[in-house]
């Protein structure tokens, strides 16, 4: 079932990425590669950059994200208040407001996003 919907989400994806313009992507943008030190803020591990839509790094925090509070206990809405957060702070950013195209698809990412965490972690453990 999870690989039909893999498959289903990946179909979209390759499609949007003829569709859409690009811009550069991390590919792995995720808290472990982030790093802090007092006021200095680090993004490390480029080796997934590619050209590609804008909402996958964001979509790829927000699954990460999300997965690793829920594992920790936080309840859904929390979980959903702080990905807005993470959400409004890349539009403040980018100073792009997210569409309903965009929204949309940023929840198809985000699903494509968790089902590949939930199969590493089958995984790897």
């Amino acid at each position: 079932m999870l690989n039909k919907e893999y498959a289903k989400i990946k179909k979209q994806i390759i499609a949007w990425s003829k569709k859409y313009d690009k811009t550069l992507v991390h590919g792995d943008f995720n808290p472990a590669n982030i790093l802090v030190d007092k006021n200095t803020l680090a993004i490390i591990d480029f080796e997934g950059t590619h050209r590609g839509d804008r909402l996958m790094d964001v979509a790829n925090l927000c699954s990460y994200v999300s997965i690793l509070l829920n594992k920790s206990g936080v309840d859904n809405k929390k979980i959903s208040k702080i990905e807005k957060g993470l959400i409004s702070s890349y539009e403040k950013a980018t100073k792009k407001q997210l569409n309903v195209k965009e929204a949309e698809r940023f929840l198809v990412y985000k699903k494509y996003f968790t089902l590949v965490f939930r199969a590493y972690e089958l995984v790897w453990g």
